[in-house]
């Protein structure tokens, strides 16, 4: 479930908007498992990724720890479909801080919730008592990603794991809307509302609307 600490910071506000932009093919996945994939923190392509953590030998095999990622901001951003959706069939999860947090609930795991910090380097000390927090900073060249963060730490664990993770998630309380990619055809809109519908999730499904002609 998760878990609060003072070292995982959040915005004041818990219903500040959060995003979670995804292919098809990890959309069916969460409405199929009420699960989230959680990468394994060396598979992301930042080799900054827990420094401080790895060069102190605390919480640093990147091995166990998973990170599940969201954008935090209060509109939808033509940026993130870029970066992150390869395809025209890409789904955005809008969701809130609050609903973010209390989703965890009936996971068993202990889950860490909090907003990135940017800074211009990663190989001083950083101001932070729980070695999970150095997966919270990232270089400067990474503040385009306003992320907020899950990090989950599978501790004790000595066997390889796997290099992600499916975690059970109230994906009705995390769910707000559901944008499809402004580059969608009309029948993947069509498809999302059918399939949410098929899921029994009461959720507004919206086509993005970025890219549409304003003098039409």
């Amino acid at each position: 479930m998760y878990k609060a600490d003072k070292n995982f910071s959040l915005p004041k506000n818990k219903g500040a908007l959060v995003w979670k932009f995804l292919d098809f093919a990890k959309f069916i996945s969460l409405l199929e498992t009420n699960s989230l994939y959680f990468a394994r923190a060396d598979q992301f392509n930042d080799p900054y990724e827990g420094l401080q953590a790895r060069l102190n030998g605390s919480a640093g095999n990147t091995k166990n720890i998973y990170i599940n990622c969201w954008h935090q901001n209060e509109c939808e951003s033509a940026a993130m479909w870029d970066l992150y959706i390869k395809s025209n069939e890409g789904i955005a999860i809008q969701s809130s801080v609050a609903k973010l947090c209390g989703s965890f609930n009936d996971c068993d795991h202990e889950v860490y919730i909090g907003r990135t910090k940017y800074i211009e380097s990663l190989t001083e000390k950083l101001p932070n008592t729980n070695p999970l927090g150095s997966y919270l900073y990232k270089r400067k060249s990474f503040a385009h990603e306003l992320e907020i963060r899950a990090i989950i730490n599978l501790k004790n664990k000595n066997k390889p794991q796997a290099m992600g993770i499916f975690i059970p998630i109230n994906s009705n309380l995390l769910i707000e809307k559901i944008y499809v990619a402004p580059t969608a055809e009309k029948w993947i809109f069509e498809l999302v509302k059918r399939l949410v519908e098929k899921y029994q999730l009461d959720k507004e499904v919206i086509k993005s609307s970025l890219l549409d002609d304003p003098i039409i």
